[in-house]
């Protein structure tokens, strides 16, 4: 399921959840 894995790449770090933007991939600089 989607919405599980993206509840699992915060976790990892791979993804940021940001308010009112949804979930985007972090940029490699953080």
């Amino acid at each position: 399921m989607l919405r599980e894995a993206v509840k699992m790449l915060p976790a990892q770090g791979l993804l940021v959840a940001r308010p009112r933007q949804g979930t985007s991939v972090a940029p490699e600089s953080q």
